[in-house]
């Protein structure tokens, strides 16, 4: 097609949210390095880069040959799989980057530039929490956990539900067994003031002796926070001891 043919199928073709700069659009035939070429074969210096998706030039050598050589392996793969050059990639973005940790005191203070009120522990990773949590033997014991490895295994836990409702929005069927799991877990914790005792720990402060019923209403108590009930919320308003 010549250039005349492009403009009119473009125009006829492709919504009219398509623009193009110029009244009479320039149309790309090729591009090496800094240089594209229109349809009529004149040269011009690329000021523009693709919108910086072509950095290092129209057409590198070596990037043409890399996704030559892939094309002809695997076309596309979703994240759901494991493959040699996304684990490549993310192994050399995590040698150039800075760490983790680095990145997190960086998120806070982006954050509390704008104006939100968050410590550092807010912006760690879920990996990054669970390492400091379990970080020593006594958090250990503390959670009813046996075992750095049985540790490791609930974190991956957490990581899978969490990354794939982040992606899906939603959680599939072999999914309930984990998240019940998980959910029976942290209600044991919680239940046994394991929570309380872990930031006590974590403040060198002395833990609760044992848990303090909140009133006599056990009946009304929630499995999750003995604090929680209604006659407790009652009495917290009026300002009334709860006896």
């Amino acid at each position: 097609m010549d250039k005349k043919d492009i403009i009119d199928k473009q125009n006829k073709y492709l919504f009219s949210c398509v623009a193009t700069y110029y009244d009479e659009p320039l149309v790309i035939d090729h591009a090496k390095d800094h240089s594209v070429f229109d349809a009529d074969g004149k040269e011009y210096l690329d000021f523009f880069g693709g919108i910086l998706t072509v950095s290092v030039g129209h057409c590198n050598d070596k990037v043409t040959q890399a996704i030559y050589e892939q094309t002809h392996k695997v076309q596309h793969m979703s994240t759901l799989y494991a493959n040699e050059p996304q684990v490549l990639l993310a192994e050399k973005l995590a040698q150039i980057t800075p760490g983790r940790l680095e990145k997190a005191v960086a998120l806070r203070a982006e954050r509390q530039r704008r104006g939100s009120d968050c410590t550092l522990l807010d912006c760690l990773q879920v990996k990054d929490k669970a390492d400091i949590l379990v970080g020593d033997g006594a958090s250990l014991a503390i959670l009813g956990v046996h075992s750095r490895r049985e540790a490791d295994r609930l974190t991956r836990d957490i990581e899978k539900l969490r990354n794939h409702l982040a992606h899906a929005q939603e959680l599939e069927t072999g999914h309930l067994a984990t998240a019940a799991r998980l959910a029976s877990f942290i209600h044991s914790i919680v239940r046994a003031e394991g929570a309380q005792r872990i930031v006590a720990l974590r403040r060198e402060v002395p833990a609760p002796a044992s848990p303090v019923s909140p009133c006599r209403d056990r009946t009304r108590r929630t499995p999750l926070a003995q604090s929680t009930c209604r006659r407790t919320r009652r009495h917290r308003l009026r300002g009334t001891p709860c006896a």
